[in-house]
């Protein structure tokens, strides 16, 4: 539906719903209300609720018009307004999200700073939380979801030590060994392998475990900071992978090791694919 020139409705209708907020009668249903704002960048303002997904997608993708969007702008968490952001990201996983929600500047408050592509997926954890609270969270309970779903996720794989060694007589083209031991299931392997850097050895070592070997996962992206300042100072990894079934999935790692961190990142994303 067209607004004007530079706005569409993108919203759909729900005739199915009997109370809003499960207290206020709605007897003729409710309208979630979404909208495509074209100018100089697009953006798309809110989804829609669960239910709508797939509906509502295809209003924007012919809102768009074979165009993409440059931000998604969620005003609050509630479900009606945020549950499909993880849906619109694999759609549209350039845009940016731009959120009204304490989430992402919580994280950033506490020295975390998400790539852009992994809004997405936290920000499903935290509105499938809220949903079943029934309320906002607080910044300390946003905090302890990131905790758990990224920093103290379960250990299938972990990294008990490692070293690189760098080749690099032949020019520009070098060659990295990773060494090392990986706990599995709690037995410890030794892990060996080569490659064009540090994380393509450590993928070619996984792939060579004697037991429980990892193939079919394909690197997409990394970023890395620093959090606090001083002696103190560690790094924190952000790994983007594609696991064997197709699904995006990202990791974390912290050490005050940057090689360790990314490696901790790797083996997070891994095992919370496979949990």
């Amino acid at each position: 539906m067209e607004i004007s020139k530079d706005i569409r409705y993108v919203g759909v209708n729900d005739h199915q719903v009997d109370l809003f907020e499960g207290q206020y009668l709605v007897p003729r249903g409710m309208s979630y209300n979404s909208y495509v704002i074209v100018d100089e960048k697009i953006a798309v303002m809110d989804t829609v609720d669960a239910a709508f997904g797939q509906e509502w997608l295809g209003n924007v993708e012919a809102a768009l018009q074979g165009r993409r969007p440059d931000y998604l702008v969620i005003q609050h968490m509630e479900p009606d307004h945020s549950a499909n952001i993880a849906n619109f990201m694999k759609n549209y996983p350039a845009a940016t999200v731009v959120s009204s929600a304490k989430a992402f500047v919580m994280m950033q408050n506490f020295g975390y700073d998400l790539p852009k592509a992994m809004h997405g997926e936290f920000g499903a954890v935290v509105q499938k939380e809220s949903d079943r609270v029934g309320k906002e969270l607080k910044p300390e309970q946003i905090f302890e979801l990131f905790d758990r779903e990224y920093l103290s996720v379960p250990k299938t794989y972990q990294l008990e030590r490692h070293s690189f060694r760098e080749d690099s007589r032949h020019g520009d083209v070098s060659r990295v060994a990773f060494v090392g031991q990986v706990g599995y299931k709690g037995r410890t392997m030794e892990a060996y392998g080569q490659g064009n850097g540090p994380i393509d050895a450590f993928f070619n070592a996984l792939h060579d475990l004697p037991q429980g070997h990892i193939e079919g996962y394909q690197f997409v992206d990394y970023k890395e900071h620093a959090i606090s300042t001083g002696s103190d100072t560690q790094a924190v990894c952000y790994i983007h992978l594609k696991a064997p079934d197709g699904r995006d999935v990202f990791g974390v790692g912290k050490s005050h090791n940057i090689s360790r961190a990314s490696l901790r990142a790797i083996l997070c994303a891994i095992n919370r694919s496979l949990a």
